[in-house]
């Protein structure tokens, strides 16, 4: 049974483009999953963001050689993260990717996203000093989508109050189990 709250990172190919990173982390960093998207030919004509190649580090001819098949990555989302609350930074831009993913697998609808500010308590501000020390200690990459899910998670545990050592000590191993 997962964790009641899940937090969801995707990266896109562009703001207007397609998935090619998805990635959850539990709030209490207990769990997490990180899945690169092999383009769907559905998406061949939407736009990839090569100023955005540094940023999350990802190519095209990567995601081929490397990337699972949305009609794969989507029941596993389903699996993961079905009855959990599921927050996320820009949680419309989520959704439209997540249905993109679905659209292209046999299910019909993917888990509800909602917005990780509108969580209560709310998220800690990314410049939240205990956050950055955190952020920092753990290592995090920015624009790696389960680096972003692993930041979501420390920021609402600082924002309740639960910023630790322990909490960044959690992160690292959660990304280094998951190969980051």
């Amino acid at each position: 049974m997962p964790p009641a709250t899940l937090f969801l990172a995707v990266t896109a190919s562009a703001m207007d483009g397609y998935p090619v990173e998805i990635a959850w982390a539990a709030a209490d960093l207990s769990a997490g999953e990180a899945w690169l998207v092999r383009p769907a030919p559905a998406w061949d004509d939407l736009p990839w963001a090569a100023e955005d190649d540094a940023r999350h580090g990802l190519t095209p001819e990567r995601l081929e050689e490397d990337g699972r098949e949305p009609r794969r990555i989507a029941p596993r989302l389903l699996e993961d993260l079905g009855g959990a609350t599921v927050a996320c930074e820009a949680a419309d831009l989520a959704r439209g990717w997540l249905q993109m993913l679905f659209d292209e697998s046999p299910l019909p609808r993917p888990p509800h996203v909602v917005e990780a500010a509108g969580l209560f308590p709310p998220p800690a501000r990314a410049d939240d000093p205990d956050l950055l020390r955190l952020r920092a200690r753990a290592g995090l990459t920015p624009g790696q989508a389960l680096d972003d899910a692993v930041g979501l998670a420390l920021a609402w545990a600082v924002g309740r109050g639960e910023a630790s050592a322990d909490l960044a000590e959690r992160a690292r191993d959660l990304l280094d189990y998951a190969g980051r």
